[in-house]
C-alpha cells in the first residue's frame, strides 16, 4: 500500500467528476517538518489556470469530492489552492494490522526472473573500443 499512490488515485478520481481531464501536474509531498497535516497536494494551481478557474475554488470542490473516503481525517484548502490532508489513524491502524496477521506481510508473491550479469575483463594496455 502507498498512501501518495491512493491520494493521487483520489485526486484523479475528483478532478474527473469536476470535467477534467488534465491531471499530470498533480503533486503529493509528505510533510516532514512541523506542519500539522500529513500531506500537501500541490499542483491545482496549474490545472486551474489551463481550465480557466479559480484555483481555490477548485481546490474546495475537489476536497469535497475526496473527503468521502474514509482514510481521511481532515481535509482543508488553503490559499491559493494547496489542499491539506489528514489522515485518519483508525484507518491506517486497520490497514497496517491487515498487514501484519497476514503470512506475508500483505507482500505480493513476484514472479521470479532471471538476469544475465556479465563480468567484463577489460585489458588496460589496450584501447578500449566496441
Amino acid at each position: 500500500m502507498n498512501i501518495k499512490s491512493i491520494l493521487k488515485k483520489h485526486i484523479i478520481q475528483s478532478l474527473t467528476n469536476n470535467g477534467i481531464k488534465k491531471s499530470s501536474d498533480i503533486l503529493v509531498y509528505n510533510t516532514y517538518d512541523k506542519k500539522p497535516w500529513n500531506y500537501q497536494i500541490n499542483g491545482i494551481i496549474n490545472i486551474a489556470k489551463h481550465t480557466n478557474q479559480d484555483s481555490y475554488t477548485l481546490a474546495k470542490k475537489i476536497a469535497i469530492k475526496m473527503q468521502i473516503h474514509e482514510m481521511y481525517k481532515s481535509i482543508q484548502v488553503s490559499q491559493p489552492g494547496f489542499i491539506n490532508i489528514f489522515l485518519n489513524e483508525t484507518w491506517m491502524f486497520k490497514k497496517l494490522e491487515k498487514k501484519i496477521n497476514s503470512i506475508r506481510l500483505d507482500v505480493k508473491l513476484q514472479k521470479p526472473k532471471n538476469i544475465v550479469i556479465d563480468y567484463s575483463s577489460p585489458n588496460i594496455a589496450k584501447d578500449m573500443h566496441v
